[in-house]
């Protein structure tokens, strides 16, 4: 091996081993007997580029260091970027209408890419438009997950629907209406 003091640091060296004799900076770390990081660290230093993705993965491909792997397609080769946007499209499109748990008891679902609350896509079925952010929509048996039309309730505010809940703590009785349309 031919190891020098800190060639590393040296962006001709970097530079050369890189691009020209075709190493990755783990074979250029155990050259220069530092970690990867510390070779990836001077290559940005010295702002020398580095091989975008595909092109890293083909080149260990030709090298025989991979064989397999998550990037790994038909007969062995790299996914390229195209098929990838299929492959994530495709998951995207399966996963349509999917439903998961909120951290605080709701129950989400995946509309359009986007992560919803249920009880909010039902309320706004209900009324035939979209909610207004500063609108909340109320479990009436306090369910979080029973998302029925007939135990949702919308007030108008946040302050609304705290007076409700600070009125039922008190003992005070409250009648819901449905008359926010």
């Amino acid at each position: 091996m031919e190891r020098k003091v800190n060639v590393y640091k040296d962006p001709k060296w970097l530079s050369e081993k890189y691009w020209e004799k075709e190493k990755s900076a783990q074979d250029m770390g155990k050259i220069a007997g530092v970690d990867k990081k510390t070779i990836l660290y001077h290559m940005k230093k010295n702002n020398i580029p580095r091989r975008g993705r595909i092109e890293s993965v083909l080149l260990s491909h030709e090298k025989g260091k991979i064989k397999y792997g998550m990037n790994k397609g038909k007969k062995g080769k790299p996914i390229t970027p195209e098929m990838r946007k299929k492959m994530v499209a495709g998951i995207r499109k399966k996963w349509e209408g999917h439903k998961t748990s909120h951290n605080l008891g709701y129950i989400l679902v995946n509309i359009d890419g986007q992560q919803t609350l249920e009880h909010r896509v039902v309320m706004e079925k209900h009324l035939g438009r979209k909610l207004k952010p500063t609108e909340d929509v109320h479990h009436i048996n306090g369910n979080k997950k029973d998302n029925r039309i007939e135990n949702l309730h919308l007030f108008k505010s946040r302050s609304d629907h705290s007076y409700y809940h600070k009125m039922k703590e008190l003992g005070r009785k409250v009648v819901l209406k449905y008359e926010y349309k």
